[in-house]
Formats: structure tokens, sequence, C-alpha cells
């Protein structure tokens, strides 16, 4: 349907996702394989407007209520003002979870695991592994990439794209 993406949200979602997932629970699929489906939002709050941001709240709400799927949705943003308040009212409130990745979930132990795993596959598959010596990279290099990447794996993914 060439139209469809000048239609609502509701219809996109209901036309892209949800059709095609109660075809797949009518056939039985999810009977077989009932593992929840998630689907991921990053950077609802890097949308333009807040009004739109708010709106994809309700739209998602309303077909998880609407639908008795096993579908999941997470839902990472800024803990702007309006999207708290949404997140705190009606459906929403009732089946959320919260995770704030604030200082009480420090990610520097999990930027190390995942630079450590990278740098072992990199001694593995370089074609100059050979010359690799074994003690690389030291620890130091290592502490400096996690303290430059300020929490943020973006910063150590990207490192390790150029190494």
């Amino acid at each position: 349907d060439p139209a469809l993406f000048g239609r609502s949200l509701e219809a996109q979602l209901t036309t892209l996702v949800i059709g095609p997932l109660l075809q797949l629970k009518n056939s039985g699929y999810f009977i077989r394989n009932p593992s929840a489906r998630v689907i991921v939002i990053d950077g609802l709050d890097e949308c333009n407007n807040p009004e739109v941001q708010c709106y994809i709240l309700e739209v998602i709400a309303g077909v998880v209520q609407q639908y008795d799927l096993p579908l999941l949705f997470l839902i990472a943003s800024r803990p702007e003002q309006h999207l708290t308040a949404a997140f705190n009212f009606g459906t929403l409130d009732k089946n959320t979870t919260r995770l704030a990745l604030d200082d009480d979930f420090p990610p520097e132990d999990d930027i190390r695991i995942f630079l450590r795993d990278s740098f072992v596959k990199v001694k593995q598959t370089h074609p100059l592994k050979a010359h690799i010596p074994s003690g690389w990279p030291a620890e130091d290099l290592i502490n400096t990439i996690i303290l430059k990447s300020s929490g943020q794996f973006i910063y150590a993914s990207t490192v390790m794209k150029y190494v």
C-alpha cells in the first residue's frame, strides 16, 4: 500500500506490525515459539516535537492494551518532563517498568567487557595477528578509552571500528 506512510501512526503500526503478528498468532506460531518479540525505540526524546513523542507513547499503549500479543516495547530516552509525565499516567503507568541509567547504574564495567572482548577478536582475526604483542592492548589504554567514553558505548564502539 504506497499510501500507508501517509496514514496515521496507528494505521501504520497495525498494518506493519500488529497484522502480521496476529496472523502468526492465529496460525499457532506463538504456541510453538512463546518468547516475546521486542520492538526497540531508541532516542524517543530526539523527535523534534514533544507532542509527537507523547502521541507515539499513546499509540504504543493503545496497541499493547488492545491486542494480546507476545510483544514488548523497549523505549530509550532521556527523562524529559513531558515523557516522564506520560509514563506516570494511565495505561503507561500500569504497564511499564522503568530503569534509570544514572550514577547507580555504572556502565564502565560493561564497556570494559566490551573492549576486552573486541580486542580479543582483533587479535584472533587481524591479518597481521602474528605480529600483535600478547600484552596488547595495555590496561592503561583500555582505561583511557573507558574514561573518554564518559559512560557511552557509542564512543567505545567507534574506537573499536577504527582498530
